[in-house]
């Protein structure tokens, strides 16, 4: 796993590739928990274009967009434009119009459908390009794509014998996500734009895809509810397995905003339109990023109350106080140009009642937090003589507001 995100790190944030990572090649070293590549022999570059598109293909295979998938297979050159397609083995090549790109993203759904592993296994979408669709569509294979294909493949297969259930996909989404967030090309930039602002309603609004965002990013990971002592013990378990995900992902997305390739991003940021913004967040479409918000406060909450610290580099120690302070100027920049939009566009009444919205949503986010780290950190008994608890005191102050009160709670 961790050789997978290194390879993904190393191929969309420097555009570098080792071609031959098997486990001859992998050292791994127990007493400080690393891994360290050998025989660079076979090894390729690729340019920020190629890099880019590699991070929102595999984006596209996580959220199952074949529309993008296939834009990004034509824009890197592994298919024609204008597309060719034919009807069988043997038959004449036709040129495809407008649609030709759609109709290769509908029989590569299709396809990807009925493969055994489609929506997680790097091998299966190889198996369906080459061996389903490669006979119907023409397509090209540049050097790089086939070192590529080569380096995740086999680290697809070294992974898959130590975890049948891997899924290759969301090991590189957090790099990949950040390639997303930090373009360096102008077509990069415009994809960025276009993946996160809603262009029917007007270029300029600034009114976000709040739902389409949702549903990417933020309702896989929605938090379960707890009913029992069996999901009370489960969720347990995977505290320790999950916190080390959770800290790359801030770690990532923290780098981005505050780091010198984040300008796009923070370009985007400060063009929403934050009444918008908090609008959804307050409503019933909003629940999942509460929930996320509320699980990374209670992330935060416990490693302060618990002392853990994560292990790192001296160099890294030493860049703390500096990666602080810009993460603070920046932070500031961009609230202080958002109260500016808030209460110049909208007047003082509309700002004031967007401020206090948000109030109210940071207090959800609080409480949502506070119970979260309840649920993790006492035993389904004890959970419920606390609701029993809070339920006869809110009886006993507040007469008929039990039910309203304790759900609230």
């Amino acid at each position: 796993r961790r050789a997978v995100t290194a390879c993904t790190a190393s191929l969309v944030l420097t555009g570098f590739n080792h071609c031959d990572p098997h486990q001859g090649n992998i050292l791994y070293i127990p007493q400080n928990k690393e891994l360290v590549f050998l025989d660079f022999g076979l090894v390729s570059r690729v340019d920020p274009y190629v890099m880019e598109q590699f991070a929102t293909g595999i984006r596209a295979c996580v959220a199952g967009d074949y529309d993008t998938l296939a834009s990004v297979f034509q824009s890197v050159g592994f298919l024609g434009t204008p597309l060719q397609y034919r009807e069988h083995v043997g038959a004449k090549w036709q040129i495809l119009g407008r649609d030709g790109v759609k109709q290769f993203a509908t029989d590569l759904r299709r396809a990807m459908a009925r493969a055994d592993g489609g929506t997680q296994r790097f091998g299966a979408l190889a198996n369906v390009l080459g061996r389903d669709l490669g006979k119907q569509y023409k397509m090209f294979t540049p050097p790089y794509c086939i070192l590529l294909t080569r380096t995740f493949l086999t680290l697809e297969g070294i992974c898959a014998r130590a975890d049948p259930d891997f899924n290759i996909y969301q090991a590189s989404m957090p790099w990949a996500l950040q390639r997303a967030l930090t373009p360096t090309t102008p077509d990069g930039v415009r994809a960025l734009r276009s993946i996160l602002f809603d262009n029917s309603i007007g270029a300029s609004t600034g009114k976000l895809r709040f739902q389409e965002l949702v549903q990417q990013f933020f309702l896989q990971e929605e938090a379960q509810e707890i009913e029992s002592p069996a999901s009370v013990q489960k969720l347990n378990q995977n505290i320790e397995q999950d916190e080390a995900e959770k800290r790359q992902k801030d770690a990532i997305i923290n780098a981005v905003v505050a780091s010198p390739s984040g300008a796009a991003l923070r370009r985007a940021i400060s063009d929403v339109d934050a009444t918008d913004l908090v609008s959804n967040l307050s409503g019933r479409h909003g629940r999942p990023v509460r929930r996320a918000l509320a699980r990374t406060l209670c992330d935060a909450l416990d490693t302060a109350l618990n002392e853990r610290t994560q292990k790192e580099s001296s160099l890294a120690i030493e860049l703390h106080p500096m990666r602080r302070r810009r993460q603070k100027k920046i932070t500031e920049t961009l609230i202080q140009m958002q109260l500016k939009r808030i209460f110049g566009d909208g007047g003082i009444v509309k700002g004031v009642l967007t401020i206090t919205s948000l109030g109210f949503v940071f207090v959800r986010v609080v409480l949502s937090a506070f119970a979260l780290y309840l649920r993790r950190h006492l035993n389904y008994t004890s959970l419920r003589a606390a609701r029993r608890t809070i339920s006869l005191s809110i009886t006993r102050f507040f007469p008929g507001r039990r039910r309203p009160l304790a759900g609230a709670l």
